[in-house]
C-alpha cells in the first residue's frame, strides 16, 4: 500500500499480533479456526493463513477423499466423525466455501498376524457410529 509516493510500513498493512495463527486452511485448519472462534471468546484473535485462497490446491481438496475413522482409540474416533461432519457440512458452518472434497473409501490389509486386530477394531468404530 503506497501514499504520497511513500510505501507505507508493514505494520499499516500486516497485523502484528494474533492469539492463535493456524497455518493452513484444509478441513482441519478451518475447522480448528471455525470452532475457536465459535466455542471460545469473541475477543480471542484467530488468523488462518492458506497460500491458496481458491482452496483449491489446500490439503483436504489434494488428499485422496477418504475420512479415516478405522482407529483402534475411543478418543481417535469420535474426533475423526467429528472432522467428518464438520467436513461433509462445511457449507452450514462456513458459507459458499467449496472444498472439492468427494470421500472414497479404503482397502485395508493385514498380515495373519494382524487379522485379529483388524477384526477387533470395527466393533468399537461400529459403537461409535463409525
Amino acid at each position: 500500500m503506497c501514499t504520497k509516493g511513500k510505501r507505507s510500513s508493514s505494520e499499516d498493512v500486516f497485523q502484528s499480533h494474533c492469539d492463535v495463527l493456524v497455518i493452513g486452511g484444509g478441513g482441519v485448519g478451518s475447522s480448528v479456526a471455525f470452532w475457536l472462534k465459535e466455542e471460545v471468546l469473541d475477543s480471542l484473535n484467530v488468523v488462518l493463513v492458506e497460500r491458496n485462497i481458491t482452496y483449491l490446491r489446500a490439503s483436504t481438496v489434494l488428499s485422496v477423499g477418504g475420512l479415516w475413522q478405522q482407529f483402534s482409540l475411543p478418543e481417535n474416533i469420535q474426533m475423526s466423525l467429528f472432522g467428518a461432519e464438520f467436513i461433509r457440512g462445511i457449507k452450514d458452518y462456513l458459507g459458499d466455501v467449496e472444498l472439492h472434497f468427494t470421500p472414497h473409501g479404503y482397502l485395508t490389509l493385514a498380515s495373519e498376524k494382524g487379522a485379529e486386530t483388524l477384526e477387533r477394531n470395527p466393533r468399537l468404530q461400529y459403537e461409535l457410529g463409525a
